[in-house]
């Protein structure tokens, strides 16, 4: 198991906090959009809590371990004492499937439901679905995580990445249009570019007073970004393979009388 380890470090806790934070918000997000990065740069500032992925399956049950819960709602309640910022504010950084993971233990729209929501997209679909493929291959997720794996390009790994992205976007509208969330709407480009201007923003929409910006505090470093040479030499090999538009094309549906003919054989076939 390659975890981040030093996101479960008591330095990074606050002082104790009773209750339940009266601010909670979520980053709604995908792998490999820059939600790590804005998520340290946002704990650095000291007033909107320390968004980390505490429900990503393999984070929870560390946090289980060192919190001595054993259900995510438990956890959710224990970390809530120790990474809420003494504002009363506590971030979560949430992927679609972990929301998608816990629905049997945590009403999703009890996470999302009420509170602010940060809405992180990566524009480049292409450029994240090669990142999250090559992230896969070598088990390193951040800069501060050695891989575990030499990155070998397979365009089949990169086309479901591509796909797997596309749903998990999909999904997280349905979901908050489900809830009726009017989220911040954020893209990596612009974690990547103006880190400081997106913290800002961010403090505005949760209403929160940040007198400092991000990179003048002395919180945790923000993680560098991954992205290499070798992206664009896979970007371009799979660009010349040349892969059908529809991997998998819809079978054209069966004429009208030939679908009756179906239905009525298949009632015949009841009858025995």
């Amino acid at each position: 198991m390659n975890l981040y380890e030093d996101q479960f470090s008591a330095e990074h806790d606050g002082l104790p906090f009773s209750g339940r934070p009266p601010l909670r918000y979520v980053i709604a997000s995908t792998p490999r959009c820059g939600s790590h990065r804005l998520g340290h740069a946002l704990a650095a500032t000291g007033a909107m809590g320390f968004p980390l992925e505490y429900l990503n399956p393999a984070n929870l049950r560390a946090w289980e371990t060192r919190l001595g819960t054993s259900s995510p709602g438990d956890t959710l309640t224990a970390l809530w004492r120790v990474r809420t910022s003494p504002n009363g504010c506590f971030g979560l950084k949430l992927h679609y499937r972990q929301l998608v993971n816990v629905a049997p233990h945590l009403s999703p729209a009890d996470i999302l439901g009420g509170g602010p929501v940060i809405r992180l997209r990566r524009t480049d679909l292409l450029g994240q679905a090669i990142s999250l493929a090559k992230a896969r291959q070598t088990g390193s997720w951040i800069s501060a995580q050695a891989p575990v794996a030499e990155a070998v390009y397979d365009g089949d790994a990169i086309d479901k990445a591509i796909s797997d992205i596309a749903e998990w976007d999909a999904g997280w509208d349905a979901a908050l249009a489900r809830v009726g969330a009017s989220p911040l709407n954020l893209t990596f480009d612009e974690v990547i570019s103006d880190l400081d201007g997106v913290v800002r923003r961010v403090a505005k929409h949760l209403g929160v007073e940040v007198e400092v910006e991000a990179s003048e505090t002395d919180g945790p470093p923000p993680p560098t970004r991954q992205s290499s040479r070798l992206n664009e030499e896979w970007r371009m090999r799979f660009l010349a393979e040349g892969r059908p538009v529809l991997p998998h094309p819809l079978s054209p549906a069966p004429p009208r009388p030939l679908r009756r003919l179906k239905s009525r054989l298949g009632a015949m076939l009841r009858r025995f």
